[in-house]
């Protein structure tokens, strides 16, 4: 969350997503809430019609996308080295 505040929160490049593996949006919903996620939570069942699916690494998946929905990067290490690439932090 740190990283997330420092570095992803008011970059205008890029965004990130949490595809939650939850059944139930409600759930997936609250859960994030309760974890103090800001990002936008996307149900896994979700991931195929959204093209995200090709991207999961397992849990978590992390993807990095640009404001046009462009994938930079996925897997955790790559999205914090283009993070770093596109900030400079």
């Amino acid at each position: 969350m740190e990283y997330y505040n420092k570095s992803i929160a008011d970059n205008d490049k890029v965004e990130f997503l949490h595809v939650s593996q939850d059944d139930s949006r409600r759930d997936a919903l609250n859960w994030a809430r309760s974890a103090k996620f800001p990002w936008l939570t996307v149900l896994s069942s979700k991931s195929k019609t959204s093209g995200l699916a090709k991207y999961d690494s397992g849990t978590p998946s992390y993807i990095l996308i640009d404001k046009d929905g462009n994938v930079l990067a996925s897997d955790e290490k790559k999205c914090i080295k283009k993070i770093k690439e596109l900030t400079g932090k």
